[in-house]
């Protein structure tokens, strides 16, 4: 029983750690659609660049809420199995979230 409870915990902090590097993801991806494109790519009118603003906030936070959602389901789905496959299928998320970060940040570096 507690081996469960310690697997269960696990799960949500590694599920946490997720919800949080997603986050900054979500956050350098907010700035590159929301300033970077726009001023840098587009030179847009000001008022447009609000529009583009909102449009990009709310779009950007719908995806992050979609995939903490997802996410927190598939690491609830893992805490029922095996520590290993816990581990390694939670390294590959991370993983994953990373390159997609480092991607994000390396675009906007670039411009």
């Amino acid at each position: 029983m507690a081996k469960r409870i310690a697997q269960i915990a696990l799960g949500y902090a590694i599920w946490l750690l997720s919800t949080i590097l997603s986050l900054v993801a979500v956050l350098y991806l907010r700035s590159f659609i929301v300033s970077d494109v726009p001023i840098g790519l587009l030179r847009v009118s000001y008022w447009s660049l609000q529009l583009w603003n909102y449009i990009g906030s709310v779009a950007v936070g719908l995806v992050w809420l979609f995939l903490v959602i997802v996410t927190e389901g598939y690491f609830r789905e893992l805490a029922d199995g095996e520590l290993l496959v816990m581990l390694r299928r939670a390294a590959q998320i991370l993983s994953a979230e990373l390159v997609f970060l480092g991607l994000i940040y390396g675009i906007q570096a670039l411009i």
